[in-house]
């Protein structure tokens, strides 16, 4: 068996020791990786390439979304009826859908760009906070 420590002072002080230093490294470790820290001190120190950078990956994206890809089916091929448009009731619903999201549409983008501005521009200074 293992001889025990007399010295339990000396073992105190050790633990006291090793915690301290255990805790200014996951101090040292939080500062490090914290990503919106990292994030708000790159948006503080050249906001202007943010801008760019965001500005262009949404044109990017929203470029590759309105890319639509053709299929070509043969005039007496039975998948050529499967490929029409829905008549009927199927035609009236989904009019509906389209109606009814190009009136939900704005209402989102504008909450969205919102809560966007709120968020980002109290990080660059241009918004006020407020409390909830």
């Amino acid at each position: 068996m293992v001889d025990p420590i007399d010295d339990k002072s000396a073992l105190a002080d050790g633990l006291r020791d090793d915690r301290q230093k255990l805790t200014l490294q996951v101090g040292e470790l939080k500062e490090k990786y914290n990503v919106l820290h990292l994030l708000r001190s790159a948006l503080h120190k050249d906001p202007w390439s943010w801008i760019i950078a965001t500005s262009l990956t949404g044109f990017v994206i929203s470029r590759l979304a309105l890319q639509k890809k053709k299929i070509y089916v043969l005039a007496d091929s039975p998948r050529r009826k499967s490929l029409e448009e829905p008549t009927g009731p199927e035609k009236a619903h989904r009019k509906i859908v389209d109606k009814l999201w190009s009136l939900i549409k704005p209402i989102i983008c504008t909450y969205i760009g919102g809560e966007i501005y709120r968020r980002f521009g109290r990080i660059a200074g241009y918004a006020p906070s407020r409390s909830r």
